[in-house]
């Protein structure tokens, strides 16, 4: 399977992807699918922070600063939690799969894999962000 069957592949087949991720697993495409939910999830969080109305203040900071250091922690905490969860995820999978008998690879194999299951969240991520600007 190439890159676009792989993906239509864990929406529809998933056994098949998945199978064939496992036979011939190719980091870049995880990585590339991570990204795509990297951004995606950056874009719904600044979204979701430039939505919030700030009408009053903390001691020592206005509406506006507060406003400001919100928006900054969203994006940051968007980009660590995706970028550190991906390793975390996939290392617990990883560990459970082993616990049950399994055998594989970390790496490439399970970080291929679990880059591949992001597929579902970025489409809750799309559907998320156009319910976020109604």
């Amino acid at each position: 399977m190439n890159f676009i069957q792989r993906i239509i592949g864990m929406v529809v087949k998933p056994d098949d992807a998945t199978k064939d991720i496992d036979k011939e697993p190719r980091i870049e495409e995880g990585l590339m699918v991570l990204g795509i939910y990297l951004i995606l999830t950056v874009l719904g969080a600044y979204l979701a922070f430039t939505r919030i109305q700030y009408t009053g203040a903390i001691t020592g900071m206005d509406a506006s600063t507060l406003a400001t250091v919100s928006l900054i922690s969203g994006l940051a905490g968007a980009i660590i939690g995706v970028l550190v969860g991906w390793p975390i995820v996939t290392g617990a999978a990883h560990v459970l799969a082993l616990f049950f008998g399994a055998n594989g690879k970390f790496y490439p194999n399970m970080m291929t894999l679990i880059g591949y299951t992001c597929i579902p969240l970025i489409i809750v991520t799309i559907l998320s962000m156009v319910l976020t600007l109604l």
